[in-house]
C-alpha cells in the first residue's frame, strides 16, 4: 500500500475517533414525536380518570363507557 493511502487512512480514522457523536436530525424528530405522543397519552390517562361528571347532571353509562 502506498504511503499516501496509509496517511489518508490514518487521518480518516483519527477524524472518526475524535468526531463527536451527533444525533441525526431525522432521529431527533422521531424522538420528539414519540415523546410528545407519550406525554399526551399520560395526560389523557390522568384527565380521563375523573370520578366526578364533567358537567352537573350527567350520569356514567357502563355499557358505553362514557358520560351521558
Amino acid at each position: 500500500m502506498s504511503s499516501k493511502k496509509q496517511l489518508r487512512r490514518k487521518r480518516r480514522e483519527q477524524r472518526a475517533a475524535t468526531r463527536s457523536r451527533r444525533i441525526n436530525p431525522a432521529q431527533a424528530l422521531i424522538l420528539v414525536v414519540v415523546g410528545l405522543v407519550i406525554m399526551i397519552g399520560v395526560v389523557a390517562l390522568i384527565v380521563g380518570q375523573r370520578a366526578q361528571p364533567p358537567r352537573p347532571g350527567m350520569v356514567w353509562s357502563p355499557e358505553h363507557g362514557h358520560w351521558h
